[in-house]
This record gives structure tokens, sequence and C-alpha cells, in this order.
């Protein structure tokens, strides 16, 4: 039996229609309203959705549209949308109407790099705390801080100082205000702030800022707050709540996957599964997501051009993996859903042409594909002693679905010895409110080491609690 009870994840409903590929989404605190506000990057566009309005595009330019973007907000009364592309950071009021944002959405003059006077910067990640924007950029050890407040500043014109890094500055001209995670020289590839505390990281290590409260020093790293755990994949970072979780690299970290809590870092991978990214091609693409559901947070991590995606249930400390189905063949994809986002209680996903929501009352995805719901079990033996197999019972939710005209089927096979896997045999849930079905199966042959796998694609919320197996073992030296 498994320790607790091993249920069907949500299908999803599509919610809104954008065309293009989906790089981010955002949800800001306080639109034209007050209220909290939805944005979407889809190519090179950026879109702005209010509560009962379809998408409206506000803007189109932005770069590198192959990749995630990166997005935050300011604070103030009058709070701005920053997202970060790789090469730009875009800024856009958030209290403003759709047509205010078409006119007023900017790009910041960025610095250049230290001791050139031809390569800006180039961002990828940015955070706000303490009244400061921070971009990093990937080129350098080195992360850039605005001043205090930016997009609240005005000059004697009473006009906002678009110089948020203070490029025109006497002090700071040309290459800004600049911080260096000088623990170690690698380059400051990501960065995210939990509200309270910056974290850095380079493919070789990670170290955490506090707040300084000093202008000219805003933000310090204690000596404690350093390590030699690098991040693998920029993208593979995602926050919910205080935790903080990332792929990891360097000689002590290398395909670990990591979240820091406040400044305890806390390795959450098992070897089976870095074992398997180690055998991917390419594990520097992946890329990560967060969320809470039914009281369970989970991290999904989805290899871009494996083609897999590995989550893990912080709640019950496992790991599963998500597929998609492919629409012809019996193939299976990463999972497409990806940039989880709570937005007016429900939990949203980009995807390709769509803004899908996940529907606890849905078992199909949101274009209709089948989810196939899957469960191996570990290898049962008896001291490597032949033993027969008499039957299988599986307790499960039998009967337990809205569809009166439906009669569910679960597949079950088995593989001896790690051999090739029998021929799929079908067992039935009952009809509708038959919940006292047995669903069971009989006179599976000698073993000497067994594998079973369930396996249903049929949309009901199947829940697996137990399994029972009647065997005799046979008495052979």
């Amino acid at each position: 039996s498994a320790p607790s009870m091993l249920r069907s994840i949500c299908g999803t409903t599509t919610l809104y229609d954008i065309p293009g590929y989906c790089r981010g989404l955002y949800e800001a605190d306080k639109g034209e309203d007050g209220f909290p506000i939805l944005f979407a990057v889809y190519g090179s566009k950026l879109y702005v959705i209010r509560t009962g309005n379809e998408p409206e595009e506000i803007y189109d330019g932005l770069t590198n549209i192959n990749a995630p973007v990166h997005i935050c907000q300011t604070g103030g009364t009058k709070p701005y949308l920053v997202v970060v592309d790789g090469a730009n950071v875009f800024c856009v009021g958030t209290y403003l109407t759709t047509e205010e944002m078409r006119s007023t959405i900017r790009s910041i003059q960025l610095p250049y790099r230290v001791d050139s006077t031809s390569q800006r910067i180039q961002p990828t990640h940015c955070a706000y705390l303490y009244g400061y924007l921070i971009v990093n950029d990937k080129g350098t050890d080195a992360f850039y801080t605005s001043y205090q407040y930016p997009f609240e500043t005005t000059d004697e014109y009473d006009q906002i100082d678009w110089d948020i890094f203070m490029v025109n500055s006497t002090q700071y001209k040309d290459y800004g205000f600049i911080t260096y995670s000088e623990w170690a020289p690698d380059n400051t590839t990501a960065l995210i702030s939990n509200g309270t505390l910056l974290y850095t990281f380079g493919p070789k290590s990670s170290q955490i800022f506090n707040y300084n409260s000093d202008v000219d020093m805003p933000f310090v790293s204690p000596s404690n707050c350093a390590n030699l755990i690098g991040i693998k994949a920029p993208d593979s970072l995602a926050i919910v709540g205080d935790y903080i979780f990332y792929l990891g690299s360097s000689a002590i970290g290398e395909n670990g996957v990591y979240y820091w809590r406040g400044n305890q870092l806390t390795r959450c991978s098992t070897p089976d599964v870095e074992r398997l990214i180690q055998g991917f091609k390419n594990p520097e693409d992946a890329r990560g997501q967060t969320w809470m559901e039914n009281g369970h947070l989970f991290y999904a991590l989805s290899f871009v051009n494996d083609d897999y995606t590995l989550v893990y249930d912080v709640t019950e400390q496992l790991w599963h993996r998500r597929s998609t189905k492919d629409a012809v063949t019996n193939k299976h994809h990463k999972w497409r859903p990806e940039f989880a986002l709570l937005h007016n209680g429900k939990i949203l996903f980009g995807v390709n042409d769509h803004i899908v929501y996940m529907d606890i009352h849905k078992f199909t995805e949101y274009d209709g594909r089948p989810m196939i719901r899957c469960r191996r079990s570990g290898v049962m033996q008896t001291e490597y002693n032949p033993f027969i197999v008499d039957g299988i019972k599986l307790i499960c939710n039998a009967g337990d679905f809205e569809n009166a005209n439906l009669i569910p089927q679960i597949m079950m096979r088995y593989s001896e010895s790690g051999g090739p896997w029998s021929n799929q045999e079908i067992g039935l849930l009952g009809l509708q409110g038959e919940y006292g079905t047995i669903v069971e199966w009989f006179n599976l042959g000698i073993h000497t080491c067994m594998t079973m796998e369930f396996s249903c694609s049929d949309p009901i919320d199947f829940a697996i609690m137990a399994a029972k197996i009647q065997f005799k073992e046979m008495d052979i030296l």
C-alpha cells in the first residue's frame, strides 16, 4: 500500500486566446481600478488583461522571442510593471488605462559594462525590494541598482526621471550603480527576491544580500550567506511564498534540485532524479514554475530540448513525471502548461495560443487530449525465490465519477525481472454509483522479481488508495 492516496491531477480549460508562444504571465497588484490586473507576454507582444475583458495588446517589440521573460513590479501609489527580455528593460504604469499604457510604455536606458563604451549590460532577471529596482548582467558578476523609488522621482519640470540607473548622472555616469557578487567571480546569470532578501546566482555559486539602509551601499552580503552551489539553468529559478527553487550546478551541486528558504539551502532531488537529469542533452534550458494546490506545494521543472517534465511535491517530498500526450501518436512530451500563476482564485498557465486554468472538475487537457494517469510499483520479490501470483486487487474509487454513460477502464500490465511489459489487461471501475465494484486480475504467472503498472485515460477523478497481491512462494533452493 502507499503511505498516502494517489490522486489524479486536474485538467485544464481555456480562459483566453492569445496567438503565439507564451513567454510569461504576471499579476500586478494594482490596476486602473485599484484591483489586481493580469499581464501576459506572447512572442514579441505584451498584453494587459482586465477582469471581464479580453486581452489587449499594449506593446509589440520585445526581443529574444523564444526565451522566457522575467517580470516584477515597483511599489508606491503609482506602481510600474517591469519586463526584462534578456536585452532590454521595459516599464509601464499598471495604474493607467490601456490607451495610456500604449502611449507611455518605454525602454529604460541601460548602463555600459565596466571598462566598455559599446557593450550595454544584458539583464535577464529583475527584482524589486525596499524601493530599489535591481537587474543582473548575465555577462559579468554584477547587478545594477536603480535610485530608490524609481518612477516616483521627478525633475525640475515635474516630469518623471527615467534615468533610473543613473547612467547620465555625474557620480555614476555611463556605468550606473554597480554591486558585485564578490564571493565568487562567476557571472550573475540570475537573481530573485522574496521581498526581504536578494538572492544572486552564477554557474558556480549563489549568494544572499540583505538591505543595509545605506544609500551608498543599500545591499550587503553577510559572510555566511554564500556557497559553491550555482545555477545550471537560469530559467529554472522559481518562487512561491518563501521557497526559491532552482536546478543546481558546480562540483558539489551538479544536477541537484535545491530550494532556499530564508538563508537555509536544502537539496530536494533524489539520486534517481539526478541520474535522469545527468542523461539529458541540454539541462541548461530547464524552466521552473511553482504553485500551491489543495494544500500541496509543487515545483515543476521542464526540460525544453529533452522534452521532459519533473514535478516535486514539497508537502509529500515526492517526485513524479507530468507529460502531454502527442495529438497523433502515443508519445509523451513535456507538460505543456507553464508560468503558473494564481489570479482571481484560479491557477493560470500559459500555453501556445492560450491562457488556461486548472479545472478541478475536468480530467482532460484544454484541447481535449486525454490525460493518462499512471502508477508503477516498486520491485516485488521474496528474497529472490520464485513466487506464483494468484491475483492482484486494486483499492480505488470505483463508481465515483459524474458521467453516467461512462464505464471507465483501468489498464494493468507487469514486468518480470526487468524484462518487457506484458500485454495490457483491462479492469473495470463499474458504473456511476457502483462504489463496491472490485477491480482485480487473476493468474498472473510465476515471478522472481515483479513490477506492476496501472493506468487510466478516462476523464474521471481517478485515485488509488492501495493494492493487494495474493501470492505463494515456491519451495525452490
